[in-house]
């Protein structure tokens, strides 16, 4: 399984109400592939082809990051064009409008809300995208046949914990595989002295088939039997011609530097 994020750049400043102030702004679009890197950076090609037709004239593809998520390893396709939103469009102007859509998948059936970022201004009025835009939007919905995306699976049962160290170490009443990277779920978990600890850990050092593994970072605090761990699994789910899937309305949404600007502050210049 591959993710895959398509990076898009923008630059306001064209329209009479910002004409003496130019931002360079970014935002990023993710779904998963399950094929090889070939095929997924094809199909992202295609998504992108038809992405672009909602976008703003002012926004181009920067590249599409294809990595797994495993082990974190990634790298940038950079097209030989930069497709961009057509004219016709018109700009978009911060804090950018995008149009919020579900679509439902598997079984038993998962739905995922997410974004398609910076529509043109004159898209959307008073918050509501046009009625004359939403078949555009539901075109580029029925080119998302084929890719994926992650759910939270609750088939994984939470497991009774014997001990946990000071140093992170934590004997559970079953053998797992959790290997390093997985990340784990506390629940009810309380230090010797009472005190709650919450939230998501992750696996430093695992092996298969054993019931001790080591939490990473962990707080200096030892634990009891108290509580249960539970590994926090995504699973993909695929979209198909079945899958049910629609626009919901529009949203204003923030966004972040432009891909491939320099990081920290720019150097002074006399």
């Amino acid at each position: 399984m591959l993710k895959v994020s398509m990076l898009f750049n923008g630059l306001t400043g064209t329209s009479a109400s910002q004409v003496n102030v130019r931002t360079a702004f970014g935002f990023s679009e993710t779904w998963y592939w399950d094929g090889t890197e070939a095929a997924a950076e094809a199909a992202a090609m295609t998504l992108v082809r038809a992405r672009v037709n909602i976008l703003a004239a002012n926004v181009q593809l920067y590249g599409i990051r294809i990595g797994d998520p495993t082990s974190g390893k990634s790298y940038i396709r950079y097209p030989g064009s930069y497709p961009g939103g057509p004219a016709t469009n018109g700009n978009a102007n911060l804090p950018i409008d995008a149009a919020l859509c579900y679509v439902t998948a598997g079984a038993p059936t998962v739905k995922k809300n997410f974004f398609f970022h910076c529509l043109p201004d004159t898209w959307v009025e008073s918050g509501n995208l046009l009625t004359e835009h939403r078949t555009a939007v539901r075109t580029v919905l029925n080119a998302l046949n084929g890719w994926c995306f992650m759910a939270y699976s609750r088939a994984q049962q939470p497991i009774p914990i014997m001990s946990i160290s000071a140093a992170g170490v934590m004997t559970l009443e079953e053998n797992v595989t959790w290997p390093r990277g997985t990340i784990v779920i506390l629940n009810k978990v309380k230090d010797i002295y009472g005190r709650s600890i919450r939230g998501n850990w992750r696996v430093s050092v695992g092996a298969a088939n054993t019931n001790s593994v080591t939490l990473a970072n962990w707080p200096n605090r030892e634990v009891v039997n108290k509580g249960k761990a539970r590994r926090y699994l995504q699973v993909p789910v695929q979209v198909n011609a079945q899958s049910v899937r629609d626009v919901v309305g529009a949203r204003g949404r923030k966004c972040g530097r432009p891909f491939g600007s320099p990081r920290g502050r720019s150097p002074a210049r006399a």
